[in-house]
């Protein structure tokens, strides 16, 4: 895309080079924006809230909330388990990435700290979603489930 660009710039750029003194320049010809960034995997997400099942092959701890909030298709929060956290999220070039992440730095027991790790491994390395019904996965750089996410209930209205 970046080259069809460059090319038509370069084509009106050499218009109005050869135009004479006498001769009256073209009006500019409208050149359509380039096409719309495709839609963020994260856009059918948003608003959503998500608590992980099985990080990295290796469950959760039973009363340990490792948990994903897409609050917009660039930004996500939640908790790790022990911190909560919030960050960015992007595509690149058609790849997920999300970073900075920001947490909070509260100690917790030994068992929570090793999957809040494992679990922001997960998130950075993170390169994909997959959806399935209420089943969210993350999908690392070599396609592979790195996290499942079940869909946490909406809470009720006021």
């Amino acid at each position: 895309m970046r080259c069809v660009r460059l090319l038509v710039l370069v084509a009106f750029g050499g218009l109005g080079g050869c135009a004479s003194a006498g001769t009256p320049k073209p009006a500019p010809t409208a050149v359509a924006p380039p096409a719309a960034a495709s839609a963020s995997p994260l856009t059918p997400l948003v608003g959503t809230q998500w608590v992980a099942e099985d990080i990295s092959d290796r469950g959760v701890v039973d009363s340990v909330q490792s948990t994903l909030h897409v609050d917009s298709t660039s930004k996500v929060s939640g908790s790790g388990g022990c911190n909560r956290y919030n960050g960015a999220a992007r595509t690149q070039s058609g790849t997920l990435m999300f970073g900075p992440i920001q947490t909070t730095r509260m100690a917790c027991p030994e068992a929570v700290m090793k999957q809040e790790g494992l679990y922001f491994e997960a998130l950075v390395g993170a390169r994909a979603v997959e959806i399935d019904g209420d089943t969210l996965y993350f999908l690392d750089v070599t396609g592979s489930r790195s996290v499942r996410f079940t869909k946490m209930a909406a809470p009720p209205t006021p």
